[in-house]
Protein backbone atom coordinates (compact mmCIF):
# COMPACT_ATOMS: atom_id res chain seq x y z
CA UNK A 1 0.00 0.00 0.00
CA UNK A 2 2.87 2.40 0.85
CA UNK A 3 4.38 1.83 -2.62
CA UNK A 4 1.08 2.26 -4.51
CA UNK A 5 0.83 -1.46 -5.36
CA UNK A 6 4.33 -1.54 -6.90
CA UNK A 7 5.36 -5.07 -5.92
CA UNK A 8 9.07 -4.55 -6.68
CA UNK A 9 9.36 -1.40 -4.59
CA UNK A 10 7.27 -2.93 -1.81
CA UNK A 11 9.63 -5.93 -1.65
CA UNK A 12 12.68 -3.66 -1.43
CA UNK A 13 11.08 -1.62 1.37
CA UNK A 14 10.16 -4.79 3.25
CA UNK A 15 13.76 -6.05 3.00
CA UNK A 16 15.12 -2.71 4.25
CA UNK A 17 12.55 -2.69 7.07
CA UNK A 18 13.69 -6.02 8.51
CA UNK A 19 17.37 -5.32 7.92
CA UNK A 20 17.22 -2.06 9.87
CA UNK A 21 14.91 -3.50 12.53
CA UNK A 22 17.34 -6.39 13.13
CA UNK A 23 20.34 -4.06 13.48
CA UNK A 24 18.45 -1.56 15.62
CA UNK A 25 16.61 -3.83 18.07
CA UNK A 26 19.04 -6.75 17.98
CA UNK A 27 18.32 -10.44 17.36
CA UNK A 28 16.76 -10.90 20.82
CA UNK A 29 14.00 -8.31 20.22
CA UNK A 30 13.79 -7.89 16.46
CA UNK A 31 11.20 -10.60 15.85
CA UNK A 32 9.09 -9.91 18.92
CA UNK A 33 5.77 -8.10 18.39
CA UNK A 34 6.12 -4.31 18.28
CA UNK A 35 4.58 -3.92 21.72
CA UNK A 36 5.57 -2.42 25.04
CA UNK A 37 6.29 -5.90 26.39
CA UNK A 38 7.86 -7.10 23.14
CA UNK A 39 10.39 -5.28 20.97
CA UNK A 40 9.99 -2.15 23.14
CA UNK A 41 10.36 -3.90 26.50
CA UNK A 42 13.68 -2.16 27.25
CA UNK A 43 12.61 1.22 25.87
CA UNK A 44 9.19 1.80 27.48
CA UNK A 45 10.69 3.84 30.31
CA UNK A 46 12.56 6.14 27.91
CA UNK A 47 9.47 6.54 25.73
CA UNK A 48 7.31 7.56 28.69
CA UNK A 49 9.80 9.80 30.48
CA UNK A 50 11.55 11.64 27.63
CA UNK A 51 8.40 12.70 25.76
CA UNK A 52 10.41 13.99 22.82
CA UNK A 53 7.77 12.67 20.41
CA UNK A 54 4.09 12.07 21.14
CA UNK A 55 1.10 11.03 19.07
CA UNK A 56 -1.75 13.50 19.25
CA UNK A 57 -5.17 12.06 20.16
CA UNK A 58 -6.68 13.76 17.10
CA UNK A 59 -5.93 13.70 13.37
CA UNK A 60 -5.61 16.69 11.06
CA UNK A 61 -8.60 17.71 8.96
CA UNK A 62 -7.34 15.49 6.12
CA UNK A 63 -7.46 12.39 8.34
CA UNK A 64 -3.70 12.08 8.87
CA UNK A 65 -2.08 11.14 12.19
CA UNK A 66 -0.08 13.89 13.90
CA UNK A 67 3.27 13.21 15.58
CA UNK A 68 4.36 16.13 17.77
CA UNK A 69 8.03 16.60 18.67
CA UNK A 70 9.96 18.84 21.06
CA UNK A 71 13.66 18.50 20.09
CA UNK A 72 14.79 20.75 22.97
CA UNK A 73 13.98 17.87 25.35
CA UNK A 74 16.82 15.81 23.90
CA UNK A 75 19.71 14.96 26.17
CA UNK A 76 22.27 12.83 24.38
CA UNK A 77 24.28 12.58 27.60
CA UNK A 78 21.61 10.30 29.06
CA UNK A 79 20.46 8.24 26.09
CA UNK A 80 21.46 7.48 22.50
CA UNK A 81 20.12 8.59 19.16
CA UNK A 82 19.32 4.94 18.49
CA UNK A 83 16.91 4.90 21.45
CA UNK A 84 15.12 7.94 20.02
CA UNK A 85 14.84 6.17 16.66
CA UNK A 86 13.32 3.13 18.39
CA UNK A 87 10.75 5.36 20.10
CA UNK A 88 9.78 6.99 16.78
CA UNK A 89 9.62 3.53 15.19
CA UNK A 90 7.14 2.34 17.81
CA UNK A 91 5.01 5.49 17.59
CA UNK A 92 4.77 5.21 13.81
CA UNK A 93 3.78 1.55 14.12
CA UNK A 94 0.96 2.51 16.48
CA UNK A 95 -0.22 5.13 13.98
CA UNK A 96 -0.53 2.73 11.06
CA UNK A 97 -2.71 0.37 13.08
CA UNK A 98 -5.44 2.72 11.87
CA UNK A 99 -6.46 1.77 8.29
CA UNK A 100 -7.24 5.42 7.48
CA UNK A 101 -3.73 6.49 8.49
CA UNK A 102 -2.18 3.75 6.37
CA UNK A 103 -3.83 5.36 3.38
CA UNK A 104 -3.53 9.03 4.28
CA UNK A 105 -0.23 9.10 6.14
CA UNK A 106 1.38 10.99 9.01
CA UNK A 107 2.45 14.61 9.54
CA UNK A 108 5.19 15.74 11.91
CA UNK A 109 4.89 18.98 13.85
CA UNK A 110 7.96 20.11 15.79
CA UNK A 111 8.43 22.95 18.28
CA UNK A 112 11.81 24.53 17.54
CA UNK A 113 11.92 26.89 20.51
CA UNK A 114 14.84 26.67 22.94
CA UNK A 115 16.85 24.50 20.57
CA UNK A 116 20.61 24.64 20.98
CA UNK A 117 23.57 23.01 19.32
CA UNK A 118 23.54 20.17 21.87
CA UNK A 119 20.10 19.11 20.65
CA UNK A 120 21.41 18.26 17.18
CA UNK A 121 23.09 15.07 16.05
CA UNK A 122 24.64 14.13 12.74
CA UNK A 123 22.69 10.89 12.91
CA UNK A 124 19.39 12.78 12.62
CA UNK A 125 19.80 12.33 8.88
CA UNK A 126 19.43 8.61 9.52
CA UNK A 127 16.08 9.24 11.19
CA UNK A 128 14.87 11.13 8.11
CA UNK A 129 16.04 8.30 5.85
CA UNK A 130 14.28 5.79 8.10
CA UNK A 131 10.94 7.56 7.70
CA UNK A 132 11.38 8.03 3.97
CA UNK A 133 12.78 4.68 2.86
CA UNK A 134 12.17 2.10 5.58
CA UNK A 135 8.93 2.56 7.48
CA UNK A 136 5.69 1.44 5.77
CA UNK A 137 4.05 4.81 6.28
CA UNK A 138 3.54 7.90 4.13
CA UNK A 139 5.12 11.04 5.60
CA UNK A 140 2.86 13.78 4.26
CA UNK A 141 4.52 16.79 5.85
CA UNK A 142 7.09 18.03 8.34
CA UNK A 143 6.31 21.37 10.00
CA UNK A 144 9.09 22.98 12.03
CA UNK A 145 7.59 25.79 14.12
CA UNK A 146 9.26 28.77 15.80
CA UNK A 147 12.83 28.30 14.52
CA UNK A 148 15.47 30.82 15.55
CA UNK A 149 16.32 33.65 13.17
CA UNK A 150 19.62 31.99 12.26
CA UNK A 151 17.89 28.67 11.59
CA UNK A 152 15.26 30.32 9.40
CA UNK A 153 17.36 32.77 7.39
CA UNK A 154 20.66 30.89 7.13
CA UNK A 155 20.22 27.18 7.82
CA UNK A 156 16.86 26.72 6.10
CA UNK A 157 18.11 27.45 2.55
CA UNK A 158 21.08 25.13 3.10
CA UNK A 159 18.89 22.37 4.54
CA UNK A 160 16.37 22.61 1.72
CA UNK A 161 19.15 22.32 -0.85
CA UNK A 162 20.40 19.11 0.81
CA UNK A 163 17.03 17.40 1.12
CA UNK A 164 15.74 15.13 -1.59
CA UNK A 165 12.91 16.38 -3.78
CA UNK A 166 10.22 14.48 -1.87
CA UNK A 167 11.26 15.85 1.54
CA UNK A 168 11.99 19.30 0.16
CA UNK A 169 8.40 19.67 -1.01
CA UNK A 170 7.02 18.52 2.33
CA UNK A 171 9.35 20.36 4.72
CA UNK A 172 8.06 23.70 5.97
CA UNK A 173 9.48 26.14 8.53
CA UNK A 174 6.97 28.44 10.22
CA UNK A 175 8.66 31.59 11.54
CA UNK A 176 7.11 34.58 13.28
CA UNK A 177 4.55 35.36 15.96
CA UNK A 178 2.22 32.73 17.36
CA UNK A 179 -0.74 34.16 15.41
CA UNK A 180 1.22 33.98 12.15
CA UNK A 181 2.43 30.43 12.79
CA UNK A 182 -1.10 29.27 13.63
CA UNK A 183 -2.46 30.88 10.45
CA UNK A 184 0.24 29.15 8.40
CA UNK A 185 -0.50 25.76 9.96
CA UNK A 186 -4.22 26.13 9.36
CA UNK A 187 -3.45 26.25 5.64
CA UNK A 188 -1.98 22.75 5.97
CA UNK A 189 -5.05 21.13 7.59
CA UNK A 190 -3.78 21.91 11.10
CA UNK A 191 -6.20 24.34 12.79
CA UNK A 192 -5.94 25.20 16.50
CA UNK A 193 -8.21 22.36 17.56
CA UNK A 194 -5.71 19.89 16.04
CA UNK A 195 -2.62 21.35 17.70
CA UNK A 196 -1.24 20.93 21.25
CA UNK A 197 -1.58 23.69 23.82
CA UNK A 198 2.20 24.15 23.77
CA UNK A 199 1.97 25.46 20.19
CA UNK A 200 -1.06 27.66 20.85
CA UNK A 201 -3.68 25.03 20.06
CA UNK A 202 -6.32 23.42 22.27
CA UNK A 203 -5.27 19.75 22.40
CA UNK A 204 -4.10 18.54 25.82
CA UNK A 205 -1.27 16.00 25.72
CA UNK A 206 -1.06 13.39 28.48
CA UNK A 207 1.66 10.80 27.87
CA UNK A 208 0.69 8.85 30.98
CA UNK A 209 -2.86 8.41 29.71
CA UNK A 210 -1.57 7.47 26.25
CA UNK A 211 0.71 4.82 27.73
CA UNK A 212 -2.17 3.46 29.83
CA UNK A 213 -4.36 3.27 26.73
CA UNK A 214 -1.60 1.38 24.90
CA UNK A 215 -1.25 -1.07 27.81
CA UNK A 216 -4.97 -1.69 27.74
CA UNK A 217 -4.99 -2.08 23.95
CA UNK A 218 -2.08 -4.52 24.07
CA UNK A 219 -3.66 -6.44 26.94
CA UNK A 220 -0.88 -5.74 29.40
CA UNK A 221 -1.27 -5.81 33.16
CA UNK A 222 -0.10 -2.93 35.29
CA UNK A 223 3.65 -3.31 35.72
CA UNK A 224 6.31 -1.40 37.59
CA UNK A 225 8.25 -0.77 34.39
CA UNK A 226 5.39 1.39 33.12
CA UNK A 227 4.57 2.95 36.51
CA UNK A 228 5.13 6.72 36.35
CA UNK A 229 6.41 6.92 39.93
CA UNK A 230 9.07 4.31 39.21
CA UNK A 231 10.02 6.12 36.02
CA UNK A 232 10.57 9.45 37.77
CA UNK A 233 12.54 7.86 40.62
CA UNK A 234 14.80 5.71 38.45
CA UNK A 235 15.12 7.71 35.22
CA UNK A 236 18.38 9.38 36.17
CA UNK A 237 20.08 6.11 37.14
CA UNK A 238 18.66 3.77 34.51
CA UNK A 239 18.18 5.84 31.35
CA UNK A 240 21.86 5.87 30.44
CA UNK A 241 22.11 2.12 30.81
CA UNK A 242 18.73 1.18 29.36
CA UNK A 243 20.41 -0.56 26.46
CA UNK A 244 22.61 -2.73 28.72
CA UNK A 245 26.38 -2.69 29.30
CA UNK A 246 26.97 -1.73 25.71
CA UNK A 247 24.78 0.02 23.19
CA UNK A 248 24.61 -0.31 19.44
CA UNK A 249 25.35 2.63 17.23
CA UNK A 250 23.23 2.39 14.11
CA UNK A 251 24.77 3.69 10.92
CA UNK A 252 22.36 4.24 8.05
CA UNK A 253 23.42 5.55 4.68
CA UNK A 254 21.09 6.90 2.02
CA UNK A 255 21.68 3.92 -0.23
CA UNK A 256 20.20 1.60 2.38
CA UNK A 257 23.41 0.16 3.82
CA UNK A 258 23.07 -0.51 7.53
CA UNK A 259 25.78 -1.33 10.04
CA UNK A 260 26.22 -1.25 13.79
CA UNK A 261 29.10 -1.06 16.20
CA UNK A 262 29.03 -1.69 19.91
CA UNK A 263 30.25 1.06 22.17
CA UNK A 264 30.52 1.08 25.98
CA UNK A 265 27.75 2.94 27.75
CA UNK A 266 28.92 6.20 29.35
CA UNK A 267 29.91 6.02 32.99
CA UNK A 268 28.35 8.25 35.62
CA UNK A 269 31.33 10.59 35.48
CA UNK A 270 30.92 10.95 31.72
CA UNK A 271 27.26 11.93 31.84
CA UNK A 272 27.48 14.36 34.73
CA UNK A 273 27.24 17.98 33.55
CA UNK A 274 30.44 19.95 33.78
CA UNK A 275 30.81 21.91 36.99
CA UNK A 276 31.01 25.67 36.86
CA UNK A 277 34.50 27.05 37.02
CA UNK A 278 35.95 30.45 37.74
CA UNK A 279 35.55 33.03 35.02
CA UNK A 280 38.10 32.57 32.29
CA UNK A 281 39.27 29.17 33.62
CA UNK A 282 38.36 25.66 32.63
CA UNK A 283 36.29 26.62 29.61
CA UNK A 284 34.84 23.54 27.90
CA UNK A 285 36.72 22.46 24.84
CA UNK A 286 34.96 22.16 21.51
CA UNK A 287 34.95 23.32 17.93
CA UNK A 288 34.80 27.09 17.71
CA UNK A 289 32.22 28.55 15.33
CA UNK A 290 33.54 29.79 12.00
CA UNK A 291 33.69 33.61 12.34
CA UNK A 292 32.79 33.93 8.66
CA UNK A 293 29.53 32.07 9.25
CA UNK A 294 28.80 34.29 12.26
CA UNK A 295 29.28 37.42 10.12
CA UNK A 296 27.15 35.93 7.34
CA UNK A 297 24.34 35.17 9.79
CA UNK A 298 24.48 38.71 11.20
CA UNK A 299 24.37 40.19 7.68
CA UNK A 300 21.38 38.00 6.75
CA UNK A 301 19.48 38.97 9.89
CA UNK A 302 20.13 42.68 9.30
CA UNK A 303 18.99 42.43 5.70
CA UNK A 304 16.68 39.43 5.06
CA UNK A 305 16.50 40.37 1.37
CA UNK A 306 20.15 39.34 0.89
CA UNK A 307 20.63 36.12 -1.01
CA UNK A 308 22.42 33.32 0.84
CA UNK A 309 25.43 33.65 -1.50
CA UNK A 310 25.72 37.43 -0.90
CA UNK A 311 25.49 36.92 2.86
CA UNK A 312 28.25 34.32 2.77
CA UNK A 313 30.45 36.64 0.65
CA UNK A 314 29.92 39.46 3.17
CA UNK A 315 30.97 37.01 5.86
CA UNK A 316 34.27 36.40 4.09
CA UNK A 317 33.65 33.25 2.03
CA UNK A 318 35.24 33.22 -1.44
CA UNK A 319 33.54 31.51 -4.37
CA UNK A 320 35.17 30.66 -7.67
CA UNK A 321 33.70 32.50 -10.61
Amino acid sequence: ERENDDISQAAKRLARYWEVRLNLFGPDRCFLPMRLDGAMRDEARNLASRRIFQVLPVKDTAGRAILYGVPSRRNFREYTMEQEIMAVWYLLETCIEDPEVRGRGVVFVADGRNMQRKHYSRRLKGLAWLMKSVMPVRIRGFHFCYPSRVAYYVLRPVLISLLGREFRLRFKMHFGSQDKVLRDLEGYCLPKDRLPIELGGTVVLDMDMWMKARRDLEGLKSSAIFDRSVITEEASSSSAGAAGPSSKRLRISENGMVSTRSTPSPSASQIEPAKETAKGKGKPKGRKPDPRMTKAAEAKMKDPTLSLRDALILGGFVFNA
